[in-house]
């Protein structure tokens, strides 16, 4: 809307004075008392209704003193469109009118629609401020000052600040990279303290495990020479008894030479004597060491935490349902991350189709409704076109007519072809009012139709077209409902 000038019947100091505001960018100056404030309250009094005289309002009443007159007209361009508003005295704030360069005349809802969703708040706030708020622009953050123009700029983004506040809220909720109180964060933590837990148990485990399996390879071991100590300890005792009597052997052999080789005892037996004497050694000492090692294993063994083991082994199976809640978790935070970007794609796509036509779409027609839109668009053209046709049509059959008469001087003729072309005149001529009313008719029901349908912002050429995208953006509301 761009406001293109205004007349003031009564207020303040203002009495029957128009104001030209052509100039781009128009500038207001002058002294002190001027009327520089007052002019600017004029047009936002117009807009936006007269001050009452209650409370403080009262001092913001410009009421004339020396004419009864309270009130005034700007004139305005919205969409290509002149419009006239005029507000004067009245309840409420005053009564109001807005008429276009054609004489149509409409109320308070026009002007509504007109503002969008400026109110008298935002319009002080952005479109009119004084040099203490001036000043005071300084001390908004870039952050606020998008806001302020993104809601003149943008029809309903008030709504959808507050949506897409509470999707951030509740995305909250559920998680924050840093956050503590968020359902996923709790689980989270949840899950890595149980994770470091199985760790440390798989970790212990392992080290049990393997203690256990060279615990029983020790005992094998072990086993396997217990047996062979137990084999060369019967040899052992039998190599001592044999070295008990090798004094008496050598003895009775210096004296008894043939005698002792003949009773068995032989140079051999001496020698496997010494030889396997010397493996017993080796294999005692080797024994010790054995026996030394087991002692130390079965030591490790005892110190290994028999309550961790346990305490895994009981709880193994809730660390694995633990293990898939998480999994399910990750999985619905990625569905709702997919989700968000889904509702960003659904808002882009209606942003579109919103810029498209610039006004506040309406709800789409039902089946009925579309048919009986196609019927008031239908009816005349096609009656009309017939009507063009059969005129001409019968002119020049009364035209030739005339003609032939009066070259041929056939009075018959020529009289004949008169009739036609005055039948065919009155006929005319009738059809023409009838068309007439017809059209008037027609252009009255679509505009009948077009405000019970709220299209009246649009073309008349555009409302069968545009009711895809209309059914589109209810789609579209729906799913983000959804």
């Amino acid at each position: 809307m761009k406001i293109k000038s205004a007349h003031i019947d009564g207020f303040g100091k203002w009495h029957d004075q128009d104001f030209d505001f052509s100039a781009s960018p128009q500038v207001i100056f002058g002294s002190n008392e001027a009327g520089k404030t007052t002019l600017a309250t004029f047009i936002r009094s117009i807009l936006f209704g007269f001050a009452n005289a209650k409370g403080k309002n009262r001092y913001q009443q410009y009421k004339p003193r020396a004419t009864s007159t309270y009130g005034g007209s700007i004139l305005v361009e919205d969409h290509g469109t002149l419009y006239r508003i005029r507000r004067t005295a009245g309840k409420g704030g005053g009564l109001v009118t807005v008429t276009d360069m054609d004489g149509h005349r409409f109320g308070e809802d026009k002007l509504a629609k007109m503002l969008a969703n400026v109110d008298q708040d935002l319009y002080q706030a952005v479109f009119s401020f004084n040099q203490e708020k001036l000043a005071n622009i300084k001390d908004l953050n870039p952050d606020e000052v998008h806001h302020q123009l993104k809601q003149v700029g943008a029809v309903g983004s008030r709504q959808w600040d507050q949506l897409i506040a509470s999707l951030v809220k509740r995305g909250d909720e559920l998680y924050k990279p840093r956050g503590r109180k968020p359902q996923l964060n709790r689980h989270l933590d949840e899950y890595r303290r149980l994770t470091q837990q199985v760790a440390q148990a798989n970790r212990k485990y392992d080290q049990y495990v393997a203690a256990n399996r060279d615990q029983q390879r020790q005992k094998a071991a072990v086993q396997k020479w217990q047996q062979e100590e137990t084999d060369l300890t019967a040899q052992v005792n039998r190599l001592d008894q044999l070295s008990r009597l090798w004094p008496i052997y050598d003895a009775w052999k210096k004296g008894q030479p043939q005698a002792a080789m003949n009773n068995g005892v032989a140079p051999d037996d001496v020698e496997q004597v010494n030889q396997l004497r010397g493996q017993f050694n080796g294999l005692t000492a080797q024994l010790g060491t054995l026996r030394d090692e087991s002692a130390r294993l079965q030591k490790d063994v005892t110190q290994f935490d028999q309550d961790e083991l346990a305490d895994y082994h009981q709880h193994r199976y809730d660390y694995q349902r633990l293990q898939t809640a998480l999994l399910q978790l990750q999985s619905r935070d990625d569905q709702y991350h997919q989700q968000q970007g889904r509702i960003e794609q659904l808002f882009a796509e209606r942003n579109r189709l919103q810029r498209r036509y610039g006004h506040q779409l309406p709800k789409p027609l039902s089946e009925q409704e579309t048919v009986t839109l196609q019927s008031l668009l239908g009816d005349y053209p096609v009656s009309a076109t017939r009507n063009r046709r059969m005129s001409a049509w019968l002119l020049g059959l009364g035209a030739a007519l005339f003609i032939l008469g009066m070259f041929g001087h056939h009075g018959v003729v020529m009289l004949m072809g008169l009739i036609v072309l005055a039948a065919t005149g009155a006929w005319l001529y009738k059809a023409n009012n009838e068309a007439s009313r017809s059209t008037n008719h027609q252009q009255a029901s679509l505009q009948r139709f077009g405000r019970l349908h709220g299209l009246t912002n649009f073309p008349v050429s555009e409302w069968l077209p545009m009711q895809a995208d209309l059914y589109r953006v209810a789609e579209l509301d729906q799913q983000i409902a959804n």
